[in-house]
Formats: structure tokens, C-alpha cells, sequence
């Protein structure tokens, strides 16, 4: 329901307009309310609380600016893209719960353009069947992968793709749409040698973010073939 290049657009947008506005906005506060906002998500998505979801996108996002281009643009054009589609042929439309939600959500923009609406009710959610889809691997065949400049080397089930456009950040995904996962590789500009740090510097930093901001569980850690690039899986 969107363009890759619109929607990155929109989101780099959003992430300057967000900064520009938090300068403009001092000593914004939010107590303690990030501290569980993971979990109060969580539940009101497995609920199916739409109003909820809403309320709580709102009183997360700190920038108005940020909910304009990344939440409301994006709205729009989804809603837009479902209307020129449907009236051509039938559709399955897969979006972001919330996007939904809300005066200037995806349902009640659908809705002031004539369509009629209704919710679906899931019943009976069977959690041993999900157990049991959650264990089926599809098989990979994993191979080395390197970069254009020789910069490093790792081992992925197909060839990464390049989505990001940032000077600072070079980012090469693989989807593995079959199992549910996706490779990732950040190659990040350290400006080390501006900044005066060393190699080790720039490794023990290295260390101490995958341990804060990596989710779930470092299986295995090792540098590549290429000194101080390491390879995570």
C-alpha cells in the first residue's frame, strides 16, 4: 500500500522534523511512562484495541512533527492506494495496526470516501497450533556473502539488499520471508580517526552496543576474515 522510496522518504522526514522539534520544545517530560509502553502495546495489539493503540501511539511519540509525516502522511496515501486499487479489481490489504486507528486513521478515512466497514472477530485461537507453526523451519542454504569493497564477509541464505540511503549508515538486509527472519548487516562511520580513538576504542564500543541494543539472544559472536569486523549470528 506504499512506495519503498515515498515511505523511506517520509520516515527520514519524520526523524529530522522530530529532531528540529525537540530543540524547539524544551524540558519535554515523560515520566515513567516508557518504561512499560513495550508492554502496554503489546497487549492492547494482541487484544485487538484499536482505540488503545491510538491512545497510545499519541502519548508516546514526543513530536507532533514526527506523528505528521511518520504516522499521518502515511495514512493517507495508504488509504488513497487501497481506494484507486479497489475500484479496479478485489484486494487483501496488509497494514501496520497503527495505522488504523483514529480520526485520521486508515478505517476512517476509508470510510468518509463512502466505503462500509466492519471488524472481523478471531475466536478460538488455538495456542498448541501456533506452538506447532512456530517450530517448522523451511530449510536455507546458507553461502558467503561480500561486500562490493571487500570490507567484510558473512555467511546468509541470499544476497543482501541495500535499502538505505544515509550517508552515516549503510544498511544490507536479507528477508528470509519463508521462515519469518531477516539478516541484517549496519556498517556505521565511526570517525574514529577525528574523534582520536583507536581500534580497541572502536571495538569495546562495538561490544557494549550489541549487548544493549541487540534483541533476544547472541548465539555466536566472531570477527570476519577482515580485522576488527565482527560477524554476529
Amino acid at each position: 500500500m506504499e512506495n519503498f522510496d515515498e515511505s523511506e522518504r517520509l520516515m527520514f522526514e519524520a526523524y529530522r522534523d522530530a529532531s528540529l522539534d525537540r530543540q524547539n520544545r524544551r524540558n519535554v517530560r515523560t515520566g515513567g511512562f516508557r518504561n512499560n509502553a513495550g508492554d502496554l502495546l503489546n497487549d492492547a495489539y494482541r487484544r485487538g484495541d484499536l482505540d488503545m493503540l491510538d491512545s497510545l501511539s499519541t502519548r508516546q511519540s514526543e513530536s507532533p512533527a514526527f506523528l505528521e509525516k511518520f504516522l499521518y502522511k502515511r495514512n493517507e496515501n495508504m488509504a488513497h492506494a487501497i481506494d484507486s486499487i479497489i475500484r479496479k479489481s478485489r484486494l487483501f490489504a496488509g497494514v501496520g495496526a497503527a495505522h488504523l486507528p483514529g480520526d485520521r486513521g486508515v478505517i476512517n478515512m476509508l470510510r468518509k470516501m463512502g466505503y462500509t466497514l466492519r471488524p472481523v472477530q478471531f475466536a478460538n485461537r488455538d495456542g498448541k497450533q501456533k506452538d506447532e507453526l512456530d517450530k517448522m523451519k523451511a530449510p536455507v542454504q546458507f553461502r558467503e556473502y561480500a561486500a562490493e569493497d571487500k570490507s567484510f564477509y558473512v555467511e546468509v541464505p541470499g544476497n543482501l539488499f541495500n535499502f538505505n540511503r544515509l550517508a552515516s549508515v549503510n544498511q544490507l538486509q536479507y528477508a528470509d520471508l519463508a521462515n519469518g527472519a531477516y539478516y541484517l548487516v549496519s556498517r556505521i562511520k565511526t570517525n574514529a580517526f577525528s574523534l582520536g580513538q583507536t581500534a580497541n576504542d572502536v571495538m569495546a564500543k562495538i561490544d557494549s552496543s550489541l549487548y544493549e541494543f541487540v534483541p533476544g539472544k547472541i548465539t555466536s559472536l566472531k570477527k570476519s576474515p577482515t580485522p576488527n569486523t565482527p560477524v554476529m549470528r
